[in-house]
């Protein structure tokens, strides 16, 4: 009866994404910047080229690094520093909509503006890709 099962029934044929368990999903929890590197680099076929991470919170033996490498390396993502990605933290919704709109390679319409009354809390380097999707 969730608003968004038939959304997710279809994300998980596809392997896009799993439950948190064999028999749980929790559609209403929030997302790892891991698991949406995972998303991404399912949904649109991505593979890592390296087996080594530039960063220190995705080793070798992590369930995720090969996925933030493959996003990482087509430039869809960066980490929250140089050597940090941020894997276990919980991805923005503003981060979304600027993986996304990369991937997408989506640009707001001219003339279009943000109109949320929250828009001075977007950060800079996601208001285009915000106001795009």
């Amino acid at each position: 009866g969730h608003w968004a099962y038939a959304a997710i029934m279809n994300l998980k044929e596809l392997g896009i994404v799993n439950g948190v368990s064999e028999t749980s999903f929790n559609p209403d929890g929030n997302v790892t910047r891991a698991e949406f590197a995972k998303m991404i680099a399912q949904l649109f076929g991505l593979t890592a080229t390296s087996t080594t991470s530039t960063f220190t919170d995705c080793a070798a033996d992590d369930w995720y690094t090969p996925y933030v490498i493959a996003v990482a390396e087509a430039g869809y993502v960066t980490g929250m520093s140089d050597t940090y990605y941020g894997a276990e933290e919980q991805i923005s919704r503003q981060d979304i909509c600027t993986v996304l709109g990369r991937v997408l390679d989506a640009a707001p319409a001219e003339g279009a503006a943000l109109e949320f009354t929250d828009a001075a809390d977007i950060a800079d380097y996601a208001a285009d890709y915000v106001l795009a999707l």
